[in-house]
């Protein structure tokens, strides 16, 4: 069964996502071959100071890289409704699948990854994409914010109402970075908003937390945020759904 999502009011028009598509499939085409050639420079002979510059390179590269993509993503939720597609989801293996992909970027960081699913959850019926796409922007934006420790993917019962035949299922990230101050949560889901407190040493555009709460509201999922500035952070989105197998 495919469901649709009404696109809220004030967003892009058809034109314009349109135009936003051409642009990014423009910047992508030498962003990729740049990219390339640096790779490619970085496997040859070069001093210390070369490498360094190479790396720095590539990193910018890929920053920016995510930036188009980025973009791309926000405006064609904001363009269109937003199809869904539900089916079963095994909720363990769908938290340890992001937790895995998620693992290298953290542990070039010298952070702990993992994730835990609270006791009881059944398969329910959701759009697994979907899903895992809030996942992989929250984890990322964790891993972005956080020196040290380490970032855990969760899963749990929910604390709203259920109705019969749903399962209320809360879906969370939490840190050990430096937390979100009361002033910036009011602002942090909103496009190109940095509200951690590390923002001016981090690059960051907002706009993946953008995405989660848009992401959110087509699930008909609540999102929010709890958090202690200096003690971390824990983003989360909670929904009822349909359960495949026993509640």
């Amino acid at each position: 069964m495919t469901k649709r999502a009404r696109k809220g009011k004030g967003g892009l028009g058809r034109s314009d996502e349109m135009i936003l598509a051409a642009l990014s499939h423009e910047f992508r085409t030498p962003l990729n071959g740049v990219l390339g050639m640096a790779r490619l420079l970085a496997r040859t002979k070069l001093d210390a100071a070369q490498r360094s510059y190479v790396t720095a390179l590539e990193e910018s590269g890929e920053h920016l890289l995510g930036l188009v993509n980025q973009v791309l993503d926000l405006a064609r939720l904001q363009a269109a409704d937003l199809e869904l597609h539900p089916a079963p989801v095994d909720i363990e293996r769908l938290l340890q699948g992001v937790a895995e992909i998620m693992s290298p970027r953290a542990h070039a960081k010298g952070l702990e990854i993992a994730w835990a699913s609270g006791p009881g959850l059944p398969p329910v019926m959701a759009d697994e994409a979907r899903l895992r796409q809030v996942l992989f922007n929250l984890a990322g934006n964790a891993v972005k914010f956080t020196e040290a420790g380490g970032v855990l993917i969760t899963a749990e019962r929910g604390q709203g109402p259920q109705r019969p035949g749903e399962a209320r299922v809360r879906f969370g990230v939490r840190d050990t970075g430096p937390g979100v101050s009361p002033e910036d949560r009011q602002r942090i889901f909103e496009p190109f908003a940095q509200g951690r407190a590390s923002s001016e040493a981090v690059e960051s555009t907002g706009l993946g937390l953008a995405i989660v709460s848009r992401l959110a509201h087509a699930l008909g999922a609540g999102i929010g945020l709890d958090s202690i500035p200096g003690e971390g952070a824990s983003f989360w989105i909670e929904a009822g759904f349909p359960t495949a197998g026993p509640a």
